[in-house]
């Protein structure tokens, strides 16, 4: 026997257990009692504890390898076979610490092997490094192009052009002036309009575009992209023109790639028939459609964008993308069908596992289907195979072998809460379950349990289940989203046999339509229901009162503290101890103490962020914050880059919100970042406000009616007007009352913000967009210390004139690479210390207590420092 199987009872699938039918059995397994007092229990804790010490050691190891430059994979593999050959020499006490550093070595090597090394062949430097204009790639088609529409809610419409096609390649070698050069790495495939791509998956084409390789992280709080590509053996995006440059590839094929061609096409020809399949079976219904094609192959569509955003709010993210429920309910489908043709044994968990392989081949190869898919195969062959077994050490093997596969899913809350809260169902489940519930007193002969009592029954264990994974899944959800959201048990208990019957009709309706495709529209009118009835139930738990609360920034530390607080609390409960009451109040003080910890002691504080060709300042003082222009950072999926980026600069609350003047590039990301950010008033110049009553349609106007439906207040501010933020005065210079400009950026809000030192006031002088007619209104003998560029850095001959007579000591310019080194700025930047975001990223500037300014862009490796008697000393 295998050391990692151990000898503890097992959980017989085949039989009824205490009058009860298979599938209550199957939904029990979370909770049912793994720590029995029979004798093999001291084998059961041993395999657990070597199990649990592999992937604690294994992670860890991965999470240093991607903080620190750690040793090449072979140092790293002789190491752990040098340990390995200690431990079988040294006593066994001694032999398990130079085991788990055997693991630990070995997880370095392993990590630097499938992260550092791919992105350091001489192909992979050549492209990321100095990246071609154009590049010219013979490839094949991995997925068949998608088109994207372009984004219909909020302002997505003003802020994306138009719609695009995309689709994935797997590259063999690259054309360059040198000749044919091997090139094995995948590329995301990008042409944007509604022109159709004749291709499909397992086409051999050869095509050319522009390059444009993973982007760095530029702003607080952005994650890095490049791990994670290379993690999947991606390069970057190709943008292509139009379909012409796609041409089929002439070159023949060897006997493989014909292979690989032949797999593609057919597993791409099954996928099709199925999506046409659920969208037939979803009725007419768009919602309905994208709820059932999230449930069933994991593929929402973005145009449905506000329900993932509103099920994520509730904690019903993972309904959208396929996880071990929906493996479950699909293997309950399959062996309810099954049973009514009788007991069939060992054949059962086989055909569950071939419906699992099969299932795997038509949706997307995404994490969370693959890890719930590897937990299901695995408990069914060491079901078939009759013996005994540990399920939560068969689990922990699991999550070791899923961290091989992928080592950056240590960094997933998706892998952890999988992974976490499956074994806390396995460890302290039926604990939890005596700890709410009376425990039944065994050996009393008892009728079989009737439908009131299963009902019971079943309402008992889903509370179970629901208060234990939610309890020991807040500190993780805080940590990463930022929020909790108090009506989510109340939600996933509502919600999920709704969730579960569309499931069964799904499921059942794509297995017929895949035979006779007019049997899926039998059930169109079903899923339609139930899709509205769990959309309806979703949103009235949403609009109820503290629906979602957004709390302040917390650590990592504290968050794995919170979580083992968590799980003692539920596996010792005593609440009668005082001892007990420590455990679960531990969290609470620890936050507590965190937030009223005031690390930063800068009288102002501005932070520029990466927008490109846009503005988003976050600007602070005292404690308090404003947003001085929104624009939008990019997509995110679990929390907006904006809000996280604002997180992470340190102001998790930030009432206040200005928009200098209606262009979108200063404001697009303002209804994204209204909810989280806690916005409830917005000063906009007057000239917003008349083009939104003018042009309804048009951004303005949009914004304006979103803000006023969330009972955020519009007010207009024009010169003359004040605020004071923390310590600091806000004075507004322009646009005047009465301004009548033609174009937009001369109404621009153009203010001065004093900031008060030990030796004097700082003063920074925003502009927004200000252009010739705003900046000769402005008041003679300003002489601002830190400069915001007007218009992003435009080269207007009044703006240089303007800029050059202040003598700014700091300029800040928010501008994408178009305005970078603009050589007509050149006087004025050789007399004063430049700041670009283009150059830099984003850039957090200080005014200290002192007078001193001190500046730093998000990739400089050091600040620079201004002091009080700083005369300008060039460019940096």
């Amino acid at each position: 026997m295998p050391f990692f199987f151990s000898r503890s009872s097992a959980f017989n699938l085949h039989a009824p257990r205490h009058g009860r039918p298979l599938w209550y059995n199957t939904l029990a397994v979370g909770v049912d009692s793994l720590v029995s007092s029979n004798p093999a229990r001291g084998w059961v804790t041993a395999s657990r504890r070597r199990a649990l010490g592999g992937l604690l050691c294994l992670a860890s190891s991965f999470l240093l390898a991607n903080a620190f430059a750690t040793p090449s994979s072979l140092w790293c593999f002789i190491a752990a076979l040098a340990l390995a050959l200690i431990a079988a020499l040294v006593r066994p006490h001694w032999a398990a610490h130079f085991l788990g550093a055997a693991f630990f070595a070995f997880g370095l090597g392993w990590y630097d092997l499938r992260i550092n090394l791919p992105r350091q062949s001489p192909a992979w430097q050549a492209l990321t490094t100095s990246p071609p204009a154009l590049l010219t790639v013979e490839a094949t088609v991995l997925e068949s192009p998608e088109f994207i529409p372009r984004g219909r809610e909020g302002l997505e419409p003003f802020r994306v052009r138009e719609g695009h096609s995309r689709f994935t390649i797997q590259t063999r070698a690259a054309l360059t002036d040198a000749g044919r050069v091997p090139l094995e790495a995948n590329l995301w495939v990008r042409l944007s309009g509604q022109s159709p791509l004749a291709l499909r998956a397992g086409d051999r084409i050869r095509l050319t575009g522009g390059f444009r390789p993973l982007a760095t992280p530029r702003n607080p709080g952005d994650l890095d992209p490049r791990h994670y590509a290379a993690q999947l053996g991606f390069l970057g995006t190709l943008n292509i023109s139009s379909p012409g440059v796609v041409i089929s590839d002439p070159t023949p094929a060897p006997f493989l790639s014909r292979a690989q061609s032949v797999y593609l096409a057919t597993k791409d020809t099954i996928a099709a028939r199925a999506r046409a399949v659920l969208i037939n079976a979803a009725g007419p219904s768009e919602q309905s459609r994208a709820l059932l094609l999230g449930l069933i192959l994991g593929d929402f569509d973005p145009s449905q964008q506000s329900v993932r955003n509103l099920f994520a709010r509730q904690g019903l993210a993972h309904v959208l993308s396929i996880s071990g429920l929906h493996l479950t309910v699909m293997a309950g489908v399959l062996l309810v069908l099954l049973r009514l043709t009788g007991d069939r044994g060992w054949v059962e968990p086989a055909l569950v596992a071939l419906l699992v392989l099969g299932y795997l081949a038509i949706v997307p190869p995404n994490s969370p289907v693959v890890r719930s898919a590897a937990m299901i195969l695995a408990l069914l062959i060491a079901e078939a195979a009759g013996r005994r077994y540990d399920r939560l050490t068969i689990l922990l093997w699991i999550g070791v072998g899923l961290l091989l596969w992928r080592p950056l899913d240590a960094f997933s809350i998706g892998f952890q809460l999988s992974l976490g809260l499956t074994a806390c169902l396995f460890w302290v489940g039926s604990r939890a379950m005596v700890h709410l519930f009376r425990r039944p007193i065994r050996g009393v002969l008892r009728e079989p349990p009737g439908m009131l009592a299963r009902l019971k029954d079943h309402a008992r264990l889903a509370l179970t289940c629901g208060l234990l994974c939610w309890s020991v899944s807040l500190p993780a959800t805080i940590y990463a989203l930022g929020y909790i959201s108090p009506w989510s048990l109340l939600a996933t208990l509502l919600a999920t046999p709704l969730f579960v019957a569309m499931l069964w009709v799904g499921y059942i309706g794509l297995w017929a339509g895949l035979l006779w495709p007019a049997l899926a529209s039998l059930g169109a009118g079903l899923i339609t229901l139930l899709s509205a009835a769990a959309i309806g139930l979703v949103r009235l738990l949403d609009a109820f009162p503290l629906a979602t609360i957004y709390l302040p920034p917390l650590s990592g530390a504290w968050a794995i503290g919170s979580t083992m607080c968590a799980l003692l609390a539920w596996r010792w409960a005593r609440p009668r101890r005082a001892w007990w009451w420590c455990v679960v109040l531990l969290p609470l003080a620890w936050a507590g103490g965190a937030w009223t910890w005031d690390r930063d002691q800068s009288v102002l504080r501005i932070t520029t962020f990466d927008v490109g060709d846009g503005s988003c300042h976050l600007i602070t003082s005292g404690g308090e914050s404003i947003l001085w222009d929104s624009g939008a950072i990019g997509g995110g999926r679990l929390m907006d880059p904006t809000v996280r980026a604002c997180r992470a600069a340190g102001a998790w609350r930030v009432p206040l919100a200005i928009i200098t003047h209606p262009d979108i590039d200063h404001f697009g990301a303002i209804l994204d970042a209204a909810g989280p950010l806690g916005i409830r008033r917005v000063l906009v110049p007057p000239r917003f406000l008349t083009q939104a009553r003018t042009e309804p349609n048009g951004a303005a106007g949009v914004a304006a009616r979103a803000l006023e439906a969330r009972a955020i207040k519009l007010s207009p501010i024009t010169s003359g007007d004040e605020l004071t933020l923390g310590g600091c005065k806000i004075q507004f210079l322009s646009p005047p009352a009465d301004a009548d400009w033609p174009a937009d950026n001369e109404h621009s809000l153009i203010a001065m913000i004093h900031a008060p030192t030990s030796r004097g006031t700082v003063r920074t002088l925003m502009t927004g967009d200000a252009q010739d007619l705003a900046l000769e209104t402005l008041p003679k003998g300003l002489a601002p210390d830190i400069l915001e560029l007007p218009h992003h850095g435009s080269a207007r001959p009044k703006a240089i004139s303007v800029v050059g007579s202040l003598h700014p000591r700091l300029v800040l310019q928010s501008t994408g690479p178009r305005r970078l080194n603009d050589p007509r700025w050149g006087p004025v930047r050789r007399a004063t210390t430049w700041m670009c975001t283009a150059e830099r990223g984003a850039i957090t500037t200080r005014v200290d207590p002192s007078g001193a300014i001190i500046t730093q862009g998000y990739l400089d490796p050091l600040p620079t420092t201004l002091s009080w008697l700083t005369t300008p000393t060039g460019a940096n």
